[in-house]
Formats: C-alpha cells, structure tokens, sequence
C-alpha cells in the first residue's frame, strides 16, 4: 500500500522469528522477498533477528539495520521499592523470596515450563513465592496447571498491571521462560531496576541477559535446567546483586528509549538521501501527493509484555 501511494521511504520492523510457520511456510519466504523489493529498510530490533532475516528469510543484507529496543529509563530505578504492604496483600510473608515473571500468558512465554521446574526449586526453598504479571489467553490453563501441580499457595496471578517498577520491585529476581523472543522488554525492564534475571538463551534474549553478567540463561523447555538456574540465584544474594548492578549499567548504555528514537530517525534520514542531517536539525519533509512523506515506529508485541 505504503508503495502503491508513493510513500518516500518504507520501513519495516520484523520483531520476532516467525515460529509460527509450519510445512511449506516455515521454509518459503518468496513472499517475503516478493514484497520486500517494495521495502527500504528492515529493522531488526537484535542481532539474532538480523540473523534470521538474512540467513533464513534470505533478505538483502544492505536492508537491514539493527536498532535494539529501548525503554524510558527514567520510569525505572534500583533504588525503586515496591508499595508498602504489597507483599502482605498477596498473603506473602516479608521474608519470603519472590520472583516475578512479567510477560503475557501466551504460549511464547514458557509459564508451563517454569511450573514444571517450581516443585523441585520448593523442595529446596519451600518458601518461594512467584508472581505472574500479564494477561493473555491461557490463564485459565496455566492456573489449572498451578492447582493440579499443589502450587496454587506459591503462584499468585495479578494480571495486567500498568505499573511494572512496583512489581519488579517486589522481586528478589527474574524469570522469562520464553520459547522464543523478539528482544524482551520484560528483560530491559528487570535490569533496569538493578533485578538478576533467568531466562531461556533464545534469539535476542542473551543480547539482555548476559550469562554470568547480568543474570543467568537455560535452554528453553528445560524445567530442569531453569530450576537449578532458580536455585542457585537463591542461594547466592551476593551473585544476585553483582548481576544485578551489572545489569543496570548494561541497560543504561545500550537500551535507552532515546537511543532507539535517535537511531531509528538517522535511519530515516538516511533512507531520504540526507545522511548529513541529524534528527534535532532535519528540515520538514516535503508532501508529496498530498499524502505527505510519513514514517512509523512500529513497537514490539511484547514492548509491553505486562500490558496484553
């Protein structure tokens, strides 16, 4: 359409490896590439979807631009602490360890996979709490899933919530189980609040959680290998912290929404012919057949995992 209308510039932003296409489409993208020749430029929002766009979408590698995901880092903060009596409202004790997982209920998230992995880490720390923020189509699976396992007294479900700094400030750590990831917000969002996060080593997901740096990875669907993750974050205050300082520092030099913004505008720049310019100084586009030359930031599905 953006073609047919003689838009200047179109921009596409392919957040996610499509894991979805099964047979002939997971391995034909004539498609893609048919229509592709109508696109400038493709954002790829981490290195392993730049990856997966040129080795096997098979796109021209010249299109495509990585510009990571950002947030506002002004809305997060390791000195942020969670409301008073939030705990106790979810019948938590003070000193109960509590992770958070935030991200939709949706089977790209893995909740079935840390439910899986929560008995053994009880068995160790009977006292584990676990917090599941978002909605999505398989909460009522996922809570059966919690009460047929005895869970039901260390899982509490809060859904959406529009403040993600309380909760994570509530979190002694981190979980994102996910199967597969664009880059994660959730993840940026942890670090940001100076929280260790463990999460499953899948497309951009290890460009966040750094591991060893800045929080610990597992391979997806590993309930075992997720758990003794859990555990040794449990057991170890010290390494939660290291890796959560750390993490706050890597966020703050890599994944600002500033950054994003400033990036993604030179892009555009570039793709008009003016290079030269920077986006503070750029002069107002020309209209062109009264539609005028238009541009867009198309934001990730899961840019806000804890609001869907």
């Amino acid at each position: 359409m953006g073609w047919l209308c003689r838009v200047p510039v179109i921009v596409e932003t392919p957040h996610l490896r499509e894991a979805w296409r099964k047979g002939w489409l997971k391995g034909s993208f004539i498609l893609d590439r048919m229509v592709g020749h109508c696109i400038d430029y493709y954002i790829a929002v981490s290195e392993a979807n730049a990856r997966y766009l040129v080795d096997e979408k098979r796109l021209p590698s010249r299109k495509v631009v990585v510009i990571h995901n950002g947030i506002d880092l002004g809305r997060f903060s390791p000195a942020h602490n969670a409301p008073v009596g939030m705990a106790r409202g979810l019948g938590f004790a003070d000193d109960d360890p509590v992770l958070v997982v935030l991200a939709r209920l949706d089977p790209q998230k893995g909740h079935s996979t840390l439910l899986k992995a929560l008995p053994s880490v009880r068995r160790e720390f009977p006292k584990l709490r676990v917090v599941c923020v978002g909605e999505g189509a398989l909460r009522s699976m996922i809570e059966q899933q919690t009460r047929e396992s005895g869970l039901q007294e260390s899982v509490r479900f809060v859904g959406y919530q529009s403040n993600p700094a309380d909760w994570l400030a509530l979190a002694d750590f981190t979980v994102l189980p996910s199967h597969f990831e664009g880059l994660p917000i959730a993840a940026i969002e942890s670090l940001a609040m100076g929280k260790a996060m463990v999460a499953t080593s899948v497309d951009g997901t290890p460009e966040v959680v750094v591991d060893g740096k800045t929080g610990l990875t597992v391979p997806p669907g590993d309930p075992a290998a997720l758990a003794e993750a859990i555990c040794r974050l449990l057991c170890d205050p010290e390494l939660r912290q290291r890796l959560g300082r750390a993490g706050w520092d890597w966020v703050k030099q890599r994944f600002s929404q500033e950054e994003q913004v400033r990036k993604t505008g030179e892009l555009y720049l570039r793709a008009l012919g003016r290079s030269g310019d920077t986006v503070e100084s750029r002069p107002p586009l020309p209209a062109r057949s009264g539609l005028g030359a238009c541009s867009a930031m198309v934001v990730s599905e899961d840019q806000r995992a804890s609001q869907t």
